[in-house]
This record gives structure tokens, C-alpha cells and sequence, in this order.
């Protein structure tokens, strides 16, 4: 499997040279458009991500669900079982429909780093009967009780 340190051309190389691809875009950085790939074996997927020109055989249909529209077969066969792909907090999954290679993604609720929030404590404040404190994160805050 190669790594992605790999140039863009040697990268491009590689998946000129393999018997089943295919390729999404997904955003931009640096002003130049992201362009995912992935070869078979899909039961054990090589996740290529290249930036600037597309790559060879893929079609772009810019503009609202871009990723949906524009996912290209660039040799052999799509997946025959979903295959779901590694990416942040939202993982693209791919699968046939129809002879038709598609894409969905999936929240991944397992990389999700937002803290769960809980209710304030309050506790009383020996400055005046309607001034009660919250404590949090090594910080204590003072108000006034509307009762």
C-alpha cells in the first residue's frame, strides 16, 4: 500500500496502474480542488487523496452535492459490498446501486470531540443571600439569583 507522502505524480502513477479506481471531490485547500481515490481491493481499500488537476477519467460536475454527482469509475468495477472510508467526523461510504458506483457519508459519532454539556452547579456566596457562584474548569463565577 503506498503512503501518502508520495508525490502527486507518483501517486497518479500508482493509480494509472491498478485494475479498479475510482474518484470523488471533496472541498478544497489552498484554493485547489481535493480529489479522493480509491483502489480495489475494496474489501481492503487504498485511500489515495491528490490535490489540483483531476485525475485521469474523472468528471467534475461543479456546484451544490458536487461529491454525489461527480464520483467516477476510473477502471474496472465498483465495490459489490459498501465500503465505508476513514475521513474525520463524517466517513464516505461506497456501494453500488444499479451498475452505478454512488457515494454517502456517515457521521461518525466515534471521533466527536465536542464536550457533553451538563447543567451549572450553583452554590450559595457568603457575599449576600442572592448572590449564588458556579465553578467550572478551575474557574469560579459569581451572579445574581433570579429567583
Amino acid at each position: 500500500m503506498p503512503s501518502n507522502k508520495l508525490t502527486d505524480e507518483e501517486k497518479r502513477a500508482f493509480i494509472k496502474a491498478q485494475t479498479g479506481a475510482l474518484a470523488w471531490p471533496q472541498g478544497e485547500i489552498h484554493g485547489e480542488k481535493v480529489w479522493h481515490v480509491v483502489t480495489e481491493p475494496y474489501s481492503q481499500p487504498t485511500h489515495l487523496v491528490l490535490t489540483g488537476e483531476q485525475p485521469a477519467g474523472a468528471v467534475l460536475y461543479p456546484g451544490a452535492r458536487e461529491a454525489y454527482k461527480s464520483i467516477t469509475q476510473l477502471s474496472g468495477k465498483g465495490p459489490r459490498n459498501p465500503v465505508r472510508l476513514e475521513g474525520g467526523a463524517v466517513d464516505p461510504v461506497l456501494y453500488s446501486e444499479g451498475g452505478k458506483t454512488k457515494i454517502g457519508f456517515i457521521h461518525d459519532k466515534n471521533s466527536s470531540r465536542r464536550r457533553k454539556s451538563t447543567k451549572a452547579k450553583t452554590y450559595p456566596s457568603n457575599i449576600a443571600p442572592d448572590v449564588v457562584e458556579t465553578r467550572g474548569r478551575g474557574r469560579r463565577r459569581r451572579h445574581i439569583s433570579l429567583r
